[in-house]
């Protein structure tokens, strides 16, 4: 049986979840193509003299980009990750930032090491809604006040948020060479993106006023989406990104050492280019405490779903460093519970019938339950939750296409040969139909 390699990225919520799929008019295959692509992209400034780590000043001035044509990241593929699957590998052959989800959270998880709190998450606020391509954090005030906007009622629906290092060197390598329809990207680092500060929206007219009476401010030319949080407690802390990821790399490759200097140099580049797409074998290591001040309502985590010769699913999970323990339940009961020690991905081979419904539980070190999700294991096809009501529906055959059925009104999908992204209500459910 020839190998499936699937990759499941969970926002492990508290709360259950459930699935769906909906056919698209040709109007909201645009808008999803621009929340998903959107003006993911770059804050287009010239590299800036980068502050002292780890607790850069708080600039007088808001740093903002230049007026110039928004970078599009390219629609959300089904990205194929394999275990030591190298970054540079992923820039030229995904067109997905999906690829390096696994290495962005622990590079999230490494900046709240080194500044805790520093960046927050706005996931799990049902107020704010986000595609299955947006890392929902930003700075803690910025996101503070983000969820105090939306207390005034509406669904703020983001494009675009935080991005980590190895997504900013995919979009600013596609747009160098020319690849996946890639528009202008900054260089890594120097967009504010990679900050914190940085948000792209939909629409903007109904939020701006709103959005302006809480310090977020939308002076970039051209770009009616993007908003800047200019308010208290906001900092230029785009290099942070760099040390973290120089930091991890010595941790891993201590014969291969980089000046934590938080500068993005060839040296720093040349690292990222090899580093491993999920992730370091050894993770970031700070305490809980420091650890989940900035997951608030979730823990991020990112998940391989591989189909072995024998026909067994084989689960290996990326996770913030405070998370110890995932057990994997069938009908409330755990068939497998792997600490970090054991194995630093959690690696676990289950024998399951093909119409199954696997629920991922995360404990942290002190033995609570910090979240939890559900991937469903189907004859023709695979289910995964991508947080925030966002799922990935993937065929088991290759040789396959998805055609999808029975689909509530409510829900909403990206379609897709190969995989389809689904934005679903929390009672919705969903059938898919192959062709061959």
């Amino acid at each position: 049986m020839k190998n499936l390699l699937l990759i499941l990225s969970l926002i492990l919520a508290a709360c259950g979840d459930s699935t769906v799929i909906v056919p698209t008019t040709a109007d909201d295959q645009d808008a999803e193509t621009q929340q998903d692509q959107g003006d993911d992209g770059t804050d287009p400034v010239p590299e800036l003299p980068l502050p002292e780590l780890p607790a850069p000043p708080e600039p007088a001035v808001p740093i903002e980009p230049n007026p110039e044509e928004p970078v599009v990241e390219p629609e959300p593929m089904a990205p194929v990750v394999q275990p030591a699957y190298k970054v540079q590998k992923a820039v030229d052959e995904q067109c997905s930032t999906g690829a390096v989800k696994g290495l962005s959270i622990q590079l999230l998880d490494q900046m709240n090491c080194l500044s805790p709190g520093i960046m927050k998450s706005f996931g799990g606020s049902g107020s704010i809604t986000y595609s299955a391509s947006v890392f929902p954090f930003q700075q803690g005030p910025a996101t503070d006040t983000l969820i105090s906007v939306v207390a005034g009622g509406g669904t703020l629906r983001v494009n675009s948020a935080l991005r980590t290092l190895p997504g900013q060197y995919l979009l600013y390598q596609w747009y160098v060479r020319g690849l996946c329809n890639a528009n202008l990207a900054a260089k890594p680092g120097a967009s504010n993106h990679n900050g914190g500060l940085a948000l792209d929206i939909n629409d903007s007219g109904t939020w701006r006023t709103r959005m302006r009476n809480k310090s977020y401010i939308d002076n970039v030319s051209g770009e009616a989406w993007h908003f800047y949080y200019s308010g208290a407690g906001g900092k230029d802390v785009r290099s942070l990104s760099v040390l973290a990821f120089q930091q991890l790399w010595n941790k891993n490759y201590p014969d291969e050492k980089l000046d934590e200097d938080g500068v993005y140099g060839p040296l720093t580049e040349g690292a990222l280019k090899r580093s491993p797409a999920e992730g370091f074998a050894i993770p970031p290591m700070c305490t809980s405490t420091m650890q989940f001040v900035g997951y608030p309502f979730d823990v991020p985590i990112e998940a391989l779903i591989e189909e072995d010769q024998a026909g067994d699913s084989v689960f290996r999970v990326t996770t913030t460093s405070g998370i110890d323990v995932i057990e994997y339940r069938v009908n409330g009961e755990v068939i497998q519970s792997v600490s970090r020690q054991e194995d630093p991905f959690f690696t676990a081979t289950l024998d399951l019938p093909n119409h199954t419904d696997v629920e991922v539980v995360a404990y942290d070190r002190e033995g609570r339950v910090r979240g939890s999700s559900t991937a469903l294991l189907r004859a023709d096809f695979i289910a995964r939750p991508l947080g925030d009501g966002n799922y990935s529906v993937m065929p088991r055959d290759p040789n396959a296409y998805l055609d999808p059925v029975r689909v509530p009104s409510s829900a909403h999908v990206v379609p897709g040969w190969r995989e389809m992204l689904i934005t679903i209500p929390d009672t919705a459910s969903f059938d898919v139909s192959l062709l061959k």
